[in-house]
């Protein structure tokens, strides 16, 4: 926990002063200390992926950070000092009760970020994608070796950055910062709350700590779409009416921020095109910054995909026939992952997926997916309750727009990838919108964040104690307090490795576990279970394009299926 408050410390300092320069060069005149934070955190992930299409993200790179941060420093000295004199002015105005309930946050999100994780995304590429990131950068084909590689996140090149590879291996905890950051925003805006709903209704974010405290000890991107999530609705609703160029830049920043990190949360970019249709006067001329910002992430979204899997729109199929890269993923492959993702969170079989009619899938999937029928069900719920609760006591355009791409993110998900994850940042704000219709004063308001806080160290200690599944192995941990000082390893998976070679391949197997875990094996790291499978399945085996790891992946056609 020490060693990752420090990195915390850094963290906030660097992308403190990062966010601070992208707020002067967009000239957002941005005042909140949080959304500048994550200003910052957005202009980190954007340099680390353009470096990543060079190099590794290791000590050179964070050589280069530091120097950009110490120009900043020189450039701006003054208007700095006076954005931290700003900063501790919002903290002093914050009640001792709300500064106790971050001082708790915090102390607990630390805590869950330095112990063992037991995420099961984790131990299949999150760890893998950070490391080939930290080793190598960008690597052509990648996703040859394993098909979710091709899957790399913005919010894993950020954590890449911060993962401090160099000095050591366990930092993993850049979700926990973000979480609490975000609780600091809310509470800022909670302190405020006087005169506008919106300000009620973000103070109440914190109520999805509940949720989104299991996402925290890992580089889930889930945990971060709904953080900033939470950003852009606030400031849409706050800001609809009488909207100013500089509002749309931030919503538009937030908004393609949230696009790179998780592609499926692309419909969150109809909110910045409404509000500027609806502003569009105020902003057209103002905002040349911004788009040309829009322009630099799309063509980083672009380069990534094209290096990684030979599809430039990933994980959409276009244009690759135009481009015919040599080593792109084979459509076999393509198919099968995306197919098999699909009859999965239908929770059908492959059978009974062309038998059955569409409102019997929906039905298995509403009620027959286990644990993740609560929230299906939720969904549900939602989509069928708000429109009357807005009726009633939010009769705003601002709202039902939000609710309108609510509708159509659940039918984008529903002909993609209906998992409840995909959805949840409108599923938590909604339900927080629904909550704050009972909740008039901060008093109530506060004793509610407190409620969370304690289910949330309950989940902590039901998570330490969580034993392993069927499907996956963890390690046992005998104290929940022996990462006081030093954080866990970034994997918990219980596994040994040992070298393989199929062709001109050599790589390392974890042994005993998952098919497709691969936890904290050293590089290349792929499981013989899933290479033996491809290989009798699909005929296609992963090779090295030359001797040099940088030099990437292509998939090898054998003849013996």
């Amino acid at each position: 926990m020490l060693l990752l408050f420090i990195s915390w410390c850094y963290i906030f300092l660097t992308s403190f002063t990062l966010g601070f320069a992208l707020s002067k060069i967009t000239r957002l005149n941005c005042r909140d200390f949080a959304v500048l934070v994550f200003l910052g955190l957005f202009s980190v992930t954007i340099f680390a992926g353009f470096w990543a299409v060079f190099g590794r993200i290791n000590v050179e790179f964070h050589g280069v950070l530091l120097l950009i941060n110490i120009i900043v420093v020189l450039k701006f000295k003054s208007a700095l000092i006076g954005a931290y004199r700003r900063f501790y002015q919002q903290l002093s105005a914050i009640s001792k009760s709300l500064r106790g309930f971050l001082l708790l946050m915090g102390l607990l999100l630390l805590a869950q970020s330095a112990a063992p994780s037991r995420f099961i995304d984790n131990e299949i590429y999150y760890i893998q994608t950070i490391k080939w990131l930290n080793e190598y950068g960008f690597v052509k084909g990648l996703a040859n070796l394993h098909f979710f590689l091709g899957q790399t996140s913005g919010w894993h090149i950020l954590q890449s950055a911060f993962s401090f590879s160099f000095v050591s291996e366990n930092f993993n905890d850049i979700n926990g910062f973000c979480l609490f950051m975000g609780n600091v925003f809310a509470v800022t805006k909670l302190s405020d709350f006087k005169r506008t709903y919106p300000q009620l209704i973000i103070g109440l974010m914190p109520l999805a700590n509940v949720v989104l405290f299991q996402f925290s000890g890992v580089p889930s991107p889930d945990l971060a779409v709904c953080v900033f999530a939470f950003i852009v609705f606030y400031y849409f609703l706050e800001n609809f009416e009488n909207g100013t160029s500089e509002m749309f830049s931030l919503i538009f920043i937030f908004s393609i921020f949230i696009a790179f990190i998780k592609i499926t949360a692309l419909p969150i970019l109809l909110l910045p095109l409404v509000f500027f249709i609806w502003n569009y006067k105020k902003i057209l001329k103002r905002s040349i910054a911004v788009y040309v910002i829009g322009v630099i992430v799309f063509t980083l979204f672009v380069l990534k995909n094209i290096i990684l899997t030979g599809y430039p729109l990933f994980p959409s199929v276009y244009f690759k026939e135009q481009l015919a890269i040599a080593y792109a993923v084979p459509d076999d492959i393509y198919q099968f992952w995306f197919n098999k993702q699909k009859l999965y969170d239908f929770v059908v079989l492959k059978s009974e997926f062309h038998q059955l009619e569409i409102s019997q899938i929906f039905i298995k999937w509403l009620l027959y997916s286990k644990s993740d029928s609560i929230f299906n069900c939720a969904i549900l719920v939602l989509l069928v309750c708000i429109p009357f609760l807005l009726r009633k006591f939010l009769n705003h355009k601002a709202y039902w727009i939000l609710y309108g791409v609510m509708v159509i993110q659940g039918l984008f998900l529903w002909v993609t990838s209906p998992q409840y994850r995909f959805i949840l940042q409108y599923v938590l704000f909604f339900t927080i919108i629904v909550i704050s219709c009972f909740v008039r004063n901060k008093k109530t308001a506060t004793a509610l964040l407190y409620c969370s806080a304690t289910l949330a160290l309950i989940g902590f200690i039901f998570h330490w104690k969580a034993s392993s599944t069927d499907i996956i192995r963890y390690n046992t941990n005998s104290s929940a307090f022996e990462n006081t000082i030093f954080p866990a390893k970034v994997s918990n998976l219980h596994a040994t490795y040992q070298p393989m070679q199929t062709g001109n391949l050599k790589y390392n197997s974890p042994n005993n576990t998952f098919i497709w875990a691969t936890g904290d094996g050293a590089l290349p790291c792929l499981n013989r279970k899933q290479e033996l499978y491809f290989q009798s399945r699909l005929g296609y085996i992963p090779q090295l394009r030359t001797h040099d790891f940088k030099d990437g992946f292509y998939p090898k056609k054998i003849t013996n299926k």
